[in-house]
């Protein structure tokens, strides 16, 4: 009976080794093929949260030309990191144009991230390398979405379906293997691959258990492109206005903020 148990216990080991092998593996190959945006709103506050995704849209929309034709995560990676500084005070005028006087912080950062859906694509939980913005002291409800590929761009309230040119860019950084944990359609259709993703989102879970930001759930919504393009105007015409915490948030009625209480 002892060797019976010691038997099992040393299967569960050498498994345990194997799966937790397999799970690193997987996962950095798959987050070595993805750059994420990672935006963290100064509180839970109403007005701060709507504030957040101000900031969300004019950034993106100030990079959204280049960033939507990325043709790689490196070079992606690249023209973010040569402008980080231009990033921060694109974030700034933002805040302080709706009459708030938080600072702002722009880095590259390598960041927890839960598994996320977009379309048909799953991302397994994990760390991701991620432009943060820090809004203020950064303790609200953070947002994220996938700069490459440009999924951040993709209005999937229209479609499903991711399209074709960002999966073959996913594909291409990823491998088949990798991409078909990914692929929701492949992980239904194929017992084995939905077990080998279940398999690297427990193992990311249990590794990165203290870093899961459980306090700060994320708002995971996509954003449409028509709505970025639209923020356009705004991101222009934002008045130069006093950065005084206790300012009124103007008189812009496309960018009013819920009233501070």
């Amino acid at each position: 009976m002892n060797k019976i148990l010691a038997a099992f216990v040393c299967a569960l080991i050498i498994a345990g080794f194997f799966t937790k092998s397999y799970a690193e593996e997987t996962q950095k190959n798959i987050s070595n093929a993805v750059f994420r945006l990672h935006v963290i709103a100064n509180s839970d506050g109403e007005v701060d949260q709507a504030l957040k995704l101000k900031v969300r849209d004019g950034v993106l929309y100030s990079y959204f030309d280049v960033l939507s034709q990325s043709e790689s995560v490196d070079k992606t990676k690249t023209y973010i990191a040569e402008r980080l500084d231009e990033i921060e005070d694109t974030a700034e005028s933002i805040v302080k144009a709706h009459g708030f006087d938080y600072n702002v912080t722009a880095m590259l950062a390598s960041d927890y991230f839960p598994t996320n859906n977009y379309g048909d694509i799953t991302l397994p939980a994990g760390m991701y390398d991620a432009l943060r913005i820090e809004i203020g002291s950064g303790e609200g409800k953070n947002w994220w979405c996938v700069m490459f590929p440009p999924l951040c761009f993709v209005d999937v309230t229209k479609s499903t379906t991711i399209p074709d040119g960002e999966k073959s860019q996913l594909k291409a950084g990823t491998g088949e293997a990798g991409y078909a944990l990914l692929s929701d359609e492949k992980r239904e259709g194929d017992v084995v691959v939905s077990v080998k993703f279940k398999i690297v989102e427990w193992w990311q879970r249990i590794l990165n258990k203290n870093k899961h930001r459980e306090s700060r759930p994320a708002d995971t919504k996509l954003v449409k492109a028509d709505d970025i393009a639209d923020e356009a105007a705004d991101v222009e015409e934002y008045p130069d206005k006093s950065t005084s915490k206790d300012a009124p948030t103007g008189n812009n009625s496309k960018l009013s903020l819920p009233k501070k209480k």
